[in-house]
């Protein structure tokens, strides 16, 4: 028995030590971004052994971004189109998830077929119709040129979809016969209960609108309707700013993502599983 709980041991610290392992290998260039940021020009980041501590810690790199370099537009640019895209699309998604999973009509199994067949669809397949469709509304170089065609999107609706399914039928009944109509069913009664999908949802639009780089490279031309990828690539190709300006800009761009993610980590795992629970 002995032996039997020394190799049970020994296979857990074998475990947790490629664990430790893998995460200072995918820690590492994260943190060695955030010290190069806080160094000041004349230090070098590619020294060996890297040093991870600035000497002196400064945040004149930050400065520098926001004065010289407009990064706080790119940054606000990127902050209005995805929460608006995030809004538009959970708006549009409830009003198309709600009837294809809980009314019956003829056809809805057809429509929901063609809704998901989209997802096999690669994105760049349809670049040029998008580009055209937007072209022809003149919404070339404007925000809503970049919202618009990401305002729906077949996978929150599947996912939406499979949330309102999971949900008793029962429910509709007992409100129908309380007086309650199609209406006040959808926004009062179903609606709360989906939260957890909706958040899901929010987070998984917020991060795809942030970390957009394609479309916004596509639709705009004008430097001051940037959004922060299309910002940070025009920082690298046009300025000879020091590695250290660059990673501050880097972390900038990222932190958001981050920030988002870590904070709302729960209520992304929790609306996923709810979607697909029962």
């Amino acid at each position: 028995m002995r032996i039997g709980l020394a190799a049970n041991s020994s296979r857990i610290f074998v475990s947790y030590l490629f664990m430790a392992l893998g995460t200072i290998v995918f820690l590492f260039p994260l943190v060695w971004l955030l010290a190069t940021s806080f160094m000041s020009p004349n230090e070098n980041p590619f020294s060996v052994p890297p040093h991870l501590i600035p000497k002196p810690v400064t945040l004149s790199n930050y400065v520098e971004t926001f004065k010289n370099y407009s990064f706080g537009r790119y940054l606000w640019n990127s902050f209005y189109i995805a929460v608006v895209s995030v809004v538009l699309n959970i708006v549009i998604t409830l009003m198309t998830a709600y009837p294809l999973a809980r009314m019956k009509f003829r056809g809805r199994r057809v429509v929901m077929g063609l809704i998901i067949a989209t997802l096999v669809l690669p994105g760049e397949g349809t670049l040029v119709p998008r580009y055209l469709l937007t072209q022809h509304l003149h919404l070339i170089n404007t925000y809503w040129g970049i919202i618009i065609p990401g305002m729906f999107s077949a996978f929150s609706v599947f996912l939406l979809y499979q949330s309102f399914d999971t949900i008793s039928k029962e429910l509709d009944e007992s409100a129908r016969i309380d007086g309650a109509g199609d209406m006040r069913i959808f926004i009062q009664i179903l609606t709360p209960l989906v939260g957890p999908t909706l958040a899901a949802l929010a987070i998984m639009g917020f991060l795809g609108s942030w970390d957009s780089f394609l479309w916004p490279l596509i639709v705009l031309n004008n430097s001051n309707l940037y959004t922060a990828p299309l910002g940070l690539d025009y920082f690298f190709g046009t300025f000879g700013a020091s590695w250290s300006v660059a990673a501050a800009a880097s972390v900038l761009v990222a932190a958001p993502v981050v920030i988002v993610f870590l904070a709302m980590q729960r209520w992304f795992v929790n609306g996923v599983a709810g979607a697909f629970k029962g």
